[in-house]
């Protein structure tokens, strides 16, 4: 069975679409700078994730991946956008950081080859580390990134495979901000997409 998307993950992703929304009110012609967007998920996350999560941004891949995993797409300077880390605390011992999760965030209107990139070098980190969650998350402002979200502006269905790589992806969430019910089209989403390798 396939591992669900954790709540204290979707919480920050909902509210992420909701602060784009209220930015685009105030500054209605500025897209927001990556760095912008994974620094107002970190503060999304620290208000809805339990005590013993730790979210790290900009952490090098050498952390916290074995040597296998250095290949075209990861290098030695690589940098993971986000990392998520359980927190050990053994007694008598300094504490212990555990990864549990890797994210990339993409704004939607990047290449698809950038994020094809980001999808092949987070399913070589799952393939070497398995009981590593790897993600790729998509924010969209308002307009609907079409090749994660279908008409209906919920998730495209399925396991997608990445043309010329040996991964796929399936779009586990998908949250939206909108003025109404048919403005799909024209919303701001936060597509939480999880890499596999083949």
């Amino acid at each position: 069975m396939q591992e669900s998307v954790p709540q204290w993950l979707i919480t920050p992703m909902q509210g992420l679409t909701y602060w784009i929304g209220h930015s685009h009110c105030i500054h209605h012609n500025n897209d927001m700078l990556e760095g912008a967007l994974v620094a107002e998920f970190h503060r999304l996350f620290q208000a809805a994730a339990p005590s013993d999560l730790y979210l790290a941004s900009n952490e090098g891949y050498r952390h916290i991946v074995d040597l296998d995993c250095f290949r075209a797409d990861i290098t030695l300077d690589s940098h993971a956008d986000i990392v998520i880390y359980r927190e050990m605390r053994p007694e008598g011992r300094p504490r212990e950081l555990h990864p549990q999760i890797v994210i990339e965030v993409k704004r939607g209107n990047a290449s698809k080859q950038s994020i094809d990139k980001d999808l092949r070098r987070l399913s070589v980190v799952r393939s070497t580390h398995p009981g590593l969650r790897t993600f790729l998350l998509i924010v969209s402002e308002g307009y609907r990134p079409k090749r994660f979200v279908n008409d209906r502006g919920n998730a495209v269905a399925g396991r997608i495979r990445v043309t010329g790589a040996d991964c796929y992806f399936q779009v586990r969430r998908v949250c939206k901000a909108t003025y109404g019910f048919k403005s799909v089209n024209n919303a701001h989403y936060a597509c939480l997409i999880e890499a596999f390798p083949a």
